[in-house]
């Protein structure tokens, strides 16, 4: 996995997400198209992943142990988004965590600073591999 930088910061204008996705698909930031931020930016990006043959999947972190319905739990090694509080200021930032020892290190922070994130990490993010026979 090649780890990429965002090349657009700000509140509305960041691309770190893109440098994520763009990282876990060993991409480059400018073979991503632009998700944006509005309302519909997710299936965007769902729609944008399927053709790689993924679909994104993410969820709240930590998962509540007393959903005992809820059986997400990542193995040693595994590569996700978190996304939480930015420290340049008040909105979200995407970085890259690996689990490592039963807890979340830092991968890659795709901004220039490599400041991570400040606070605990609100979400988690994964790409699910789709069945070759769905996307037919």
């Amino acid at each position: 996995m090649k780890k990429v930088n965002q090349t657009k910061f700000g509140e509305k204008e960041g691309n770190c997400m893109n440098a994520c996705i763009a990282s876990m698909l060993d991409l480059s930031i400018k073979d991503t198209p632009d998700f944006g931020w509005g309302d519909d930016w997710w299936t965007k990006m769902r729609l944008w992943l399927r053709e790689y043959g993924y679909s994104p999947l993410e969820f709240r972190w930590p998962v509540e142990q007393a959903e005992s319905d809820v059986h997400i739990f990542p193995n040693d090694g595994q590569i996700c988004w978190a996304v939480g509080k930015s420290p340049r200021g008040n909105f979200k930032h995407a970085i890259l965590v690996k689990w490592e020892d039963g807890d979340w290190r830092v991968y890659h922070d795709p901004h220039p600073d490599k400041s991570g994130l400040e606070g605990p990490i609100e979400l988690i993010g994964m790409l699910v591999p789709i069945w070759p026979m769905i996307l037919g």
